[in-house]
């Protein structure tokens, strides 16, 4: 869970100050952004089972991994939502007697 709430709180933070222009001319895709960080900041989660809800600027992108649209929402000023869910089962001696879903969340204000 510890892993979990840092790495959502590493990838709003990440979106809400990474508004820059790629090398190309094209703005990033604020979520693929967001998940990329959230990837690097919880090397011991598997991303394939997470799942990823973004809220930018008041729309939201529930459920998704990429929202290249979502890079009109990014403004300075307002505010970018993460909110990562992901399967935990407990192992008690090699016997699973709960699956959880763990959730966590985080807003940032968009530099």
């Amino acid at each position: 869970y510890f892993q979990l709430t840092n790495a959502v709180d590493i990838s709003a933070r990440t979106l809400a100050v990474r508004r820059a222009t790629n090398t190309d001319g094209t703005t990033p895709d604020p979520c693929a952004t967001a998940v990329t960080a959230f990837t690097s900041a919880a090397p011991n989660l598997a991303v394939s089972s997470a799942s990823f809800s973004f809220v930018l600027n008041g729309v939201s992108y529930p459920n998704v991994k990429t929202c290249s649209a979502g890079s009109a929402n990014v403004l300075s000023g307002t505010n970018a939502q993460v909110t990562a869910t992901y399967p935990y089962t407990i192992m008690l001696f090699g016997w699973k007697p709960l699956a959880l879903t763990l959730n966590a969340q985080t807003t940032e204000l968009v530099q």
